[in-house]
């Protein structure tokens, strides 16, 4: 029977084997010094589109018309791309300025940060949502210095494609945990200086109607006026609360189990329900495999 683990199945053994252990939600560019060429001091993109889509950069970070002479391209992270080249948008990767007053901003890693002013920035990752799992999105987050103080505004939310282009508070997008009323106070009230930051949210063992079938996605914004809020080193870390393949939740991958499984094999199912070991909603002998692959492990 083992002969018949697929790739699939091998990964979700490298999962479940170890219940309860934690897995890397991987996110492109992370720490946002993967650009295309090496930014200046103080210079920041225009904006960001992800792999394939040029942004011109300005100068500085104030509203100076952006320059497409030598573009660039920042992998992973998205904005809204302005369709006249002169606009300015308040969201891009900048290397951070020393000013006549000092350093713009310290306890960043490598040479590069997020800064955002307004514009929203995203990242849509190709993952969907799991039940039974805590997600802890952690991240460093400062205000500029001489800036005015505020709170650091970031989400994980669900979003129903990789391919859109989403922000919190779009149709169709649901927020799993971030910023309504949380006002993470990132760099408290020493301005100039990053700290880390972590939110969490914890799925359900049936996920909502409206979460079901949805991508992971990482959402940042800047502040509603005046104040630069800057990131940088993202990671996600997902932690099964329940293992995989326990789908009656008495801590045994066993027959009872298989029972559940076969009971609804080759039917289309909620997403991550009972059956449904890799949440896309049927149950097949993809599901059965990475079953086969866990059997008679102890949660």
């Amino acid at each position: 029977m083992r002969t018949i683990r697929t790739g699939f199945a091998a990964l979700m053994a490298c999962v479940a084997t170890a219940p309860g252990a934690p897995y890397v939600v991987p996110i492109v560019n992370a720490d946002f010094e993967q650009t295309s060429r090496p930014l200046a001091l103080g210079e920041i993109t225009n904006g960001a589109g992800g792999v394939g889509v040029f942004v011109g950069t300005r100068a500085d970070f104030f509203d100076v018309s952006p320059d497409y002479t030598s573009p660039v391209e920042v992998p992973g992270w998205r904005t809204n791309v302005p369709v006249n080249p002169a606009t300015v948008v308040r969201a891009g990767v900048m290397r951070p300025p020393i000013l006549s007053q000092g350093e713009y901003i310290t306890n960043y890693s490598g040479a590069h940060v997020a800064t955002l002013q307004i514009s929203p920035m995203q990242q849509t990752l190709p993952f969907l949502v799991q039940p039974d799992t805590r997600y802890t999105l952690r991240f460093r987050a400062g205000i500029g210095r001489f800036d005015s103080d505020y709170a650091a505004f970031a989400a994980l939310i669900a979003v129903p494609d990789t391919a859109g282009l989403y922000f919190r508070g779009n149709p169709a997008t649901v927020t799993l945990v971030g910023t309504v009323s949380e006002l993470f106070d990132a760099p408290g009230n020493t301005t100039g200086v990053m700290r880390f930051v972590t939110i969490e949210y914890v799925s359900p063992s049936v996920l909502p109607a409206n979460v079901q079938g949805k991508f992971l996605c990482v959402s940042i914004i800047g502040s509603d006026g005046l104040p630069r809020m800057n990131f940088d080193d993202f990671s996600l870390l997902a932690t099964p609360v329940r293992c995989a393949g326990d789908f009656n939740g008495d801590g045994l991958v066993d027959t009872a189990d298989l029972v559940v499984l076969l009971g609804v094999f080759g039917q289309s199912v909620t997403p991550g329900s009972a059956g449904d070991l890799n949440a896309d909603g049927v149950v097949n002998t993809q599901d059965l495999a990475g079953f086969l692959g866990v059997f008679g492990t102890a949660c």
